[in-house]
């Protein structure tokens, strides 16, 4: 191999490697646009549901009294509590018999797809939210 065939092989390896860290660059760049993306969305849900908690603990609030006997009392919580119907943007209703209905058509749509039988990443795909979002979601309804 005589010295124009070296600079030659070199030159084409120097370009290949090139375009390569350029492509791995631009795919990193894309994977942190999306993480970024999923933390705003994750950000949104909690103060969503921080902010629903503390509606409920408005209308709902929990008044014990913490003596003796109040760790052995045996409570039927489904005959002795009656839970008012939070007022406004709530995710969730509750109907007399107690059944919740989701009202927030996002959470419905994650929830139908995921009784279809779909994967985390195939939900969060079709609906354009992040994976975070889809396994809280699924996480808080109890539909794993």
């Amino acid at each position: 191999m005589n010295w124009v065939e070296i600079i030659l092989v070199t030159g084409i390896n120097s370009l290949i490697l090139s375009g390569l860290a350029r492509r791995q660059r631009n795919i990193f760049e894309k994977r942190i646009k999306l993480l970024r993306q999923e933390v705003v969305d994750l950000e949104d849900l909690v103060a969503a549901i921080i902010a629903e908690f503390k509606e409920v603990a408005q209308i709902t609030p929990v008044q014990a009294n913490l003596n003796d006997d109040f760790f052995e009392t045996k409570i039927d919580f489904k005959k002795s509590i009656q839970v008012p119907p939070i007022q406004g943007s709530s995710d969730v209703s509750v109907d007399a018999e107690g059944s919740s209905k989701i009202n927030n058509p996002k959470r419905q749509n994650i929830l139908a797809l995921s009784q279809r039988g779909l994967a985390v990443e195939e939900i969060a795909k079709q609906i354009g939210t992040g994976l975070g979002e889809v396994k809280l979601v699924l996480g808080i309804y109890g539909k794993n």
